[in-house]
């Protein structure tokens, strides 16, 4: 009897031929606890990894729309030049994502995830540390933009394959019928941390020559407790592998020599996924246009708000933050209905409701109305989260297991090149005066219009059975 939530072509998940995990639970019970422990463990290591990264990202975001031109690229001369700078800056991180991506999601899916998800951490609290000690342009010129930036291409590189590692060591290891919700881990982590990121600011924000002096650092410096601590996390996670070897071991199937023998054997490729998963890639580079949405609200918004209609900055901030706090008790939910329903439809609800959302967003902004921007952002954070939590489970499951981690971070890493250059582009075609953020909208509605094309045309994979390729290789079948 198959499991109803088993898509066409997937092994069940609850028969005895899906694999060794499934296979533990008719087992001594200590062997399921140790299966469970290790998906816990990795749901745990992959929350507190992304609420660093996050926490950094939801930092510079913020940072890079109300402080850094003034900080870093001498606003003081060409406010207007100086803007589209810092913006850039905050985009040509995602330019080193792809590389990440291929040299991190390679390392992952030959190395191991755990060895590569530390050295992605380590890379990221490196970066975050320098740009929390650097000088201003006012100390050092133009030199103080330069490593701005060569310290942004780090915190990319090590970006490209945080995200891809961590849903894929949880992936693995989460029973079918539970893989959303642990997942979901990793992206509670992204959504807290962003969300802390932004919210560092408001204490600090309230005066500007402050602010601007040293006052803005404050924020930076907390992140290296909270990077030191992810990585002790870390540490005490499993690789996947090596749950699956013990496991093939306790139930008499291998051998430690005969599963280092073939560790390694059909790893695949960047010219295997382009050749053979090349439809997967385009779907995911489309469906990943899901982050513009947010990526506008938390960093182009405060730009575009503080710069044409003259809200403050503290205002707008505050607003940001409580959207993303209305998020955090609702995500989990989404994540448990994407185990029910499927990650499609809890993806397409979350999509459809942004399409229709954002004009009104735009013209809150141009009206100046405080009430209505508070009801817009309620709702935003009930429903942007689905789309946000689903799309880790659901990439993860999309690619086999010799290319999990290259795949899901090539394929999320090429899409997102758009999504960091988004409001540097929102900032060269806005235009001054009423209705004139009808450009940025367009370009918004097309990105996330592909994004529904490509979850529409994907097959649901909400219990497919993902490790059977793995589980094929350590016991030497």
């Amino acid at each position: 009897m198959t499991d109803p939530h088993t898509t066409s072509g997937a092994a069940p998940a609850s028969s005895p031929k899906s694999g060794l995990a499934s296979n533990v639970t008719v087992k001594a019970s200590s062997e399921e606890v140790n299966v469970e422990k290790s998906a816990k463990k990795a749901a745990k290591s992959g929350f507190w990894g992304a609420l660093a990264e996050y926490y950094d990202f939801g930092l510079y975001g913020t940072a890079s729309a109300v402080i850094f031109p003034t900080v870093f690229f001498g606003g003081g001369d060409n406010p207007t030049l100086a803007n589209i700078a810092s913006l850039a800056s905050f985009g040509v991180a995602y330019l080193a994502r792809p590389l990440g991506a291929i040299v991190l999601g390679h390392l992952g899916d030959t190395w191991g995830r755990k060895k590569t998800l530390l050295l992605t951490l380590g890379l990221m609290g490196f970066a975050t540390l320098v740009i929390g000690i650097l000088p201003s342009y006012d100390s050092i010129g133009p030199t103080a933009g330069i490593i701005l930036i060569a310290m942004r291409l780090i915190q990319g590189f090590s970006a490209g394959g945080e995200q891809a590692g961590s849903t894929a060591m949880t992936s693995e290891l989460a029973p079918p019928e539970k893989r959303g919700r642990l997942v979901a881990f990793t992206m509670h982590g992204l959504l807290i941390g962003q969300l802390l990121g932004i919210a560092a600011f408001i204490p600090v924000s309230g005066n500007e020559s402050f602010l601007l002096d040293w006052g803005w650092r404050i924020p930076y410096f907390v992140e290296i407790p909270l990077v030191l601590y992810a990585l002790w996390v870390r540490t005490k996670a499993d690789e996947p592998r090596d749950v699956y070897e013990a496991l093939a071991r306790q139930q008499g199937k291998t051998t430690q020599h005969s599963a280092t023998k073939t560790a390694g054997k059909n790893k695949g490729s960047l010219g295997d996924l382009f050749k053979n998963h090349w439809r997967q890639v385009i779907r995911v580079m489309a469906m990943g246009q899901f982050a513009i949405t947010g990526v506008l609200l938390t960093n182009y918004m405060l730009n575009y708000g503080t710069t044409y209609w003259g809200w403050e900055r503290s205002t707008l901030l505050t607003l940001a933050t409580v959207s993303m706090v209305i998020g955090v008790p609702v995500q989990p939910l989404w994540a448990a209905l994407s185990d029910k329903i499927g990650r499609r439809p809890v993806y397409l609800i979350s999509m459809f409701s942004l399409v229709a959302l954002f004009p009104v967003i735009f013209w809150a902004i141009q009206i100046k109305s405080v009430p209505l921007l508070v009801v817009l952002l309620f709702i935003i954070g009930l429903v942007s989260t689905g789309g946000n939590v689903v799309q880790a489970p659901m990439y993860s499951e999309m690619f086999p297991t010799r290319l999990r981690m290259t795949g899901y971070a090539v394929s999320t890493q090429l899409g997102n090149i758009i999504v960091g250059f988004t409001p540097m582009i929102a900032a060269i075609i806005v235009r001054p005066g009423s209705f004139g953020w009808w450009p940025v909208l367009t370009f918004t509605t097309i990105m996330m219009g592909l994004g529904i094309l490509a979850c529409l045309s994907t097959p649901e994979t909400m219990g497919k059975v993902i490790t059977d390729d793995l589980e094929q290789e350590v016991t030497g079948a």
